[in-house]
């Protein structure tokens, strides 16, 4: 009797996913009725290149995909045979998909377009900005022309950056299938989590009441602040300072808020 080892490889994190892998799952995340079990399931079938092989197909109906017990999965030459807890023990490999959205190596094109840095590097402090503002639009107003703009600001082709061209720039992204804009809205997420670890000083999270209804950040009083910190109250230096590299700029901001947190420790001493 010969023993035969079947190996499975797939994405460890998100930063591994390829372009179908990350347009697949921005097609589930973007449907908001799969439950996590349904995402992982889904998951682990169709990043293993797993296709299934049972006397009755996958129902289009995917509520009744989990009702059987009992499933025939085909790969290139082998079958195997899963019974439900096993399917569960291996999608629980891809639980990184639903514990929080990490880096994600974005679309390399989106409608003929090109994005800039993914991490926004050598990216004019105003296009970042932009990028926010549209962003936050798009998580309360739940408006997709906002998701439209989102596309816009970063799938520039490189070219200099103004947030007045972006409503005109936006309608070449509307015409794409949600699922595929939705991919830009999970790499900001990714991205911001990066920002928060390289400039832990100036991105802090605020703590929040679960009881208490979420309400929208004051972009423009938030983007006051910044310039007033950046230009020391010099307003001759503010659109100057729009032009400075993100990374920059986040830099000094990060080195202020160090220094003010500083500051407040040895004035309560």
């Amino acid at each position: 009797m010969f023993e035969t080892t079947i190996e499975l490889t797939a994405p460890k994190s998100w930063k591994e996913l390829n372009e179908k892998q990350l347009i697949y799952i921005s097609w589930l995340f973007s449907q908001n009725d799969f439950t996590e079990e349904e995402i992982l399931t889904y998951a682990f079938v169709r990043f293993c290149g797993l296709k299934v092989s049972s006397p009755q197909p996958f129902s289009t109906d995917k509520k009744k995909n989990f009702e059987e017990k009992k499933r025939w999965f085909k790969k290139k030459n082998f079958i195997l045979s899963l019974d439900e807890q096993e399917v569960l023990w291996f999608s629980k490999q891809f639980k990184y998909l639903t514990s929080g959205i990490d880096e994600v190596i974005p679309l390399r094109k989106m409608s003929g377009k090109t994005h800039v840095d993914l991490r926004l590097r050598n990216v004019p402090l105003r296009q970042y900005l932009a990028i926010e503002n549209y962003y936050q639009a798009f998580i309360f107003k739940k408006n997709p022309i906002f998701l439209d703009r989102l596309c816009a600001c970063f799938y520039t082709n490189r070219k200099k950056f103004s947030d007045s061209n972006t409503e005109k720039f936006s309608r070449r992204f509307a015409r794409l299938p949600f699922h595929m804009r939705y991919t830009v809205f999970l790499w900001y997420i990714g991205l911001k989590k990066v920002l928060k670890n390289h400039f832990p000083n100036y991105f802090i999270e605020m703590e929040v009441d679960p009881a208490e209804t979420p309400t929208p950040p004051n972009m423009r009083k938030q983007i006051e602040n910044m310039m007033r910190s950046l230009s020391s109250g010099d307003v001759t230096k503010v659109n100057d300072i729009y032009d400075v590299d993100t990374w920059s700029a986040l830099a000094e901001l990060d080195a202020k808020a160090l220094e003010y947190k500083i500051m407040k420790s040895k004035i309560k001493k």
